[in-house]
């Protein structure tokens, strides 16, 4: 609880309107986003993104998962695993998050609903939700989508146990020049590597 109080307060300079937009009916999802946001900022600055990029990043990073507002809590909170049907509607929270955000009034939030659509894109191509691949995708959605894919491992979900970092780190490895951008994926290996030790 202490770490989740901690996560809370170092994001109060976040615009007013980024912070309470954020209308998560689960805390848990609230919190993933905090963390998936400060993690973000390290490998940010790992990659030397600009004072502009890191601003956006850090905003997209926050609400990368606000259009999941949309999607129905009986989906969200299935205790077993999505069948073909779930998984299409929830594919659709990158499209509803980016709306979402573009309508906030706060500067970089139209530029950031940008990098929000296309966190789920993957090197290869086979992600979505617009099937981008390799240098098409913005640095600032690669660089969400290893994080967000980490904490998500090392979560426990209704549907399974959550992973050790040990075993998160050999799952996304296997993903590298698949999934994920073989030059970011080497930073985040380092950065998380550094941030896990000292949590």
């Amino acid at each position: 609880m202490q770490q989740n109080t901690h996560h809370t307060e170092s994001i109060r300079d976040y615009p007013s309107s980024v912070v309470s937009s954020q209308g998560y009916s689960n805390p848990e999802t609230q919190f993933h986003s905090i963390r998936v946001a400060l993690l973000a900022e390290e490998l940010g600055r790992a990659c030397n993104l600009s004072r502009d990029n890191m601003l956006k990043l850090k905003i997209a990073a926050y609400l990368h998962d606000i259009g999941k507002a949309s999607i129905p809590e009986f989906i969200l909170n299935k205790p077993s695993k999505l069948d073909d049907r779930e998984w299409v509607v929830v594919k659709r929270h990158s499209e509803y998050g980016q709306k979402l955000v573009s309508q906030l009034n706060t500067p970089y939030c139209k530029e950031a609903s940008f990098y929000v659509r296309h966190h789920h894109e993957h090197w290869d191509g086979s992600g979505y939700p617009d099937r981008l691949c390799r240098q098409s995708i913005p640095i600032i959605s690669s660089i969400i989508s290893l994080v967000d894919c980490y904490e998500a491992i090392t979560e426990l979900k209704p549907y399974r146990n959550r992973f050790n970092h040990d075993q998160a780190i050999k799952i996304m490895e296997n993903d590298v020049g698949t999934k994920f951008d073989p030059y970011i994926s080497k930073l985040f290996f380092s950065v998380i590597d550094d941030y896990h030790s000292e949590i």
